[in-house]
């Protein structure tokens, strides 16, 4: 949460020097490079979407394992549709200037101009570190599936030999061995 809040003012930041430093005309010639940049995460998600859920063999993770991994992803998926509206939204704004066109947003009061600036910078701050957030959680998702793939074959190796350890000790067992006859007591002399 406190990453999130240091996040949101970092961006309220740049978003209000961006506002008072960028003229609006400037800003139509980014507007196409931006586009292109918000399509390809856009595909990039699509593309993480596509994967769904990992192939394990469930039945080696236990039900707490399994259970931690699949809401994890869920979660993960719940990112990345947050992603494509906040992708969606930019694009959309990147239209609606588009559609004001260059000349008529020259026109517009000052403070129209810096707001407009300002909420472009900041809804194309709020996707950048979504993703970037986003790219964080996959690799912790990833991590997390190395630790339950690991865990399982550590798992089926004691498993593995806590069966061999069983099958040695009845082997030994049913060998009809049979403890030597008892020395008889001495007595002690002195």
């Amino acid at each position: 949460m406190l990453r999130l809040a240091i996040a949101i003012i970092v961006i309220l930041v740049a978003s209000g020097l961006a506002a008072w430093g960028i003229d609006i005309a400037r800003l139509f010639n980014v507007t196409q490079p931006i586009t292109v940049c918000l399509s390809i995460m856009g595909a990039a998600v699509f593309v993480r979407l596509n994967r769904g859920m990992p192939t394990l063999d469930w039945k080696s993770l236990t039900a707490s394992e399994r259970k931690e991994l699949t809401k994890s992803i869920l979660d993960l998926t719940r990112e990345y549709v947050l992603i494509l509206a906040l992708n969606a939204i930019a694009i959309a704004y990147v239209i609606f200037l588009s559609a004001v066109g260059k000349d008529d947003a020259i026109l517009l009061p000052e403070y129209t101009q810096r707001g407009l600036v300002g909420a472009f910078v900041f809804i194309l701050g709020v996707a950048a570190t979504r993703v970037g957030y986003v790219v964080w959680r996959d690799f912790d998702i990833v991590r997390l599936q190395k630790k339950l793939i690991d865990d399982s074959g550590i798992r089926d190796e004691q498993d593995a030999a806590k069966k061999e350890a069983s099958e040695k000790v009845t082997a030994m067992k049913s060998s009809g061995l049979k403890a030597p006859p008892a020395s008889p007591i001495q007595p002690w002399s002195n």
